[in-house]
């Protein structure tokens, strides 16, 4: 809705809500599952998906618990149901060292 109304503070507020309670709650990995279900098939308009600061985060955070999520019935499911998810996250995953995406509100870009 931000981006449709082009309203960068509330653009800004969701995405700090969302970030802030991701970062004091551990998802299920069922929840994760859903989340990462929801950026697959799009949160935003943009052109690009590494265009979306919501979508990268919850990729990151599906790669940061890439481990767990193997145990999970509902990732296999996710995982067939779009392939290139699995390409995704492994390269965001790395060698276990991959940083929280860059914030997009600030000058910087840093958190």
């Amino acid at each position: 809705m931000g981006e449709r109304f082009l309203a960068q503070e509330f653009q800004r507020a969701v995405f700090y809500s969302f970030i802030a309670k991701m970062e004091e709650y551990l998802l299920e990995k069922a929840e994760l599952c859903r989340l990462l279900l929801v950026a697959c098939n799009g949160i935003t308009e943009r052109s690009t998906p590494t265009d979306d600061p919501m979508r990268e985060y919850i990729f990151w955070l599906g790669a940061s618990r890439l481990s767990d999520l193997h145990k999970s019935d509902d990732f296999r499911a996710l995982l067939q149901e779009h392939r290139n998810l699995a390409e995704s996250l492994r390269l965001r995953a790395g060698n276990g060292t991959a940083s929280k995406p860059r914030n997009p509100f600030t000058s910087q870009g840093k958190r």
